[in-house]
């Protein structure tokens, strides 16, 4: 049976706020979804699944998430001056000034209903849950970059069918007439067994987003050529690249040949296979070419604010 991911999460969050007290977390905006659900009630799904994931997010890891009312106000301002989604979407995350936005499509949300019978005198009604989230993308403002195309697809398992005598409305058939009166994430809503479904499915979508900012591979750092080439200014030029798993914004300590931290540096450009260019964001001495580079810490704006001190 495949595990999932999210059930050692708690263990690597401990680990983040143990090691990350002092710093400042990842900056994320969820923007506005689309809207291609068809749902005929008062819900706004492009804005309330966005609502709900962001408050999933804040619950579950050391995130500072924007306050959907001004993501979506940014992102509305972006719209005006054109270009295409990915284009206003990473400008909308400058104009808010964070590292990752989400945005994406709801295709589907909602219960749909099958009567057999005469409803007038006795009839069976089955409901079936679906919730589709797609094409929903987690990208890095700083670099431009799609980091993950994510999706959720769920659909209720068994479908109850409900014995309904002389038209009489039963539970399920109250349930689903609630759909169209209770607010979307409302504490009604969530007691509804389509709103704890709904809940369900966008929490794993937030647990998805969370282990791809976090949970990533280890660099491959094993070659000879992997440590510090060239000094220039305030940048360095390291022996690792797009092949031993660096992306643009990691950020890297640099070791003495004694194993104790010289620097960290955040990683600008990725150049080649094993070559990148990187900051350099604190020093507590003289780097040098040949130190050695240690595995990436957590990305976020700590060394930069800190970079004067």
């Amino acid at each position: 049976m495949r595990t999932r991911p999210w059930r050692w999460l708690p263990w690597l969050l401990l680990g983040l706020h143990t090691c990350l007290a002092a710093q400042s977390p990842v900056r994320l905006a969820v923007l506005k979804f689309e809207d291609d659900a068809g749902f005929q009630g008062d819900w706004e799904l492009s804005e309330d699944v966005p609502r709900m994931l962001a408050a999933s997010l804040r619950s579950l890891a050391p995130l500072d998430v924007v306050e959907v009312d001004s993501a979506f106000a940014a992102q509305a301002q972006e719209k005006k001056e054109g270009g295409n989604d990915h284009d206003k979407a990473i400008r909308t995350g400058r104009r808010l000034g964070v590292d990752y936005v989400v945005l994406g499509t709801v295709a589907a949300c909602g219960v749909r209903r099958t009567t057999a019978g005469d409803p007038n005198l006795a009839g069976y009604k089955a409901y079936t849950y679906r919730l589709e989230l797609a094409d929903v993308e987690l990208l890095r403002v700083s670099s431009k970059e799609l980091v993950r195309t994510l999706s959720v697809e769920r659909d209720s398992v068994d479908r109850p069918l409900e014995l309904n005598l002389f038209g009489r409305p039963g539970k399920l058939d109250k349930e689903f007439r609630a759909l169209f009166e209770v607010a979307f994430n409302s504490p009604e809503f969530q007691e509804l067994t389509f709103g704890r479904f709904a809940s369900q499915g966008i929490s794993d979508l937030a647990h998805d987003v969370i282990s791809t900012i976090y949970d990533r591979p280890p660099l491959q750092l094993t070659r000879e050529g992997a440590r510090v080439l060239a000094v220039e200014d305030s940048y360095v030029y390291l022996g690792i690249g797009v092949e031993d798993g660096l992306a643009t914004d990691d950020v890297l300590p640099l070791l003495d040949e004694a194993g104790n931290r010289v620097a960290v540096v955040s990683v600008e450009e990725v150049i080649g296979a094993h070559l990148s260019k990187a900051r350099i964001e604190r020093s507590t001495g003289t780097i040098e070419t040949g130190f050695r580079i240690g595995q990436r810490l957590v990305p976020d704006d700590w060394f930069r604010e800190h970079s004067t001190e």
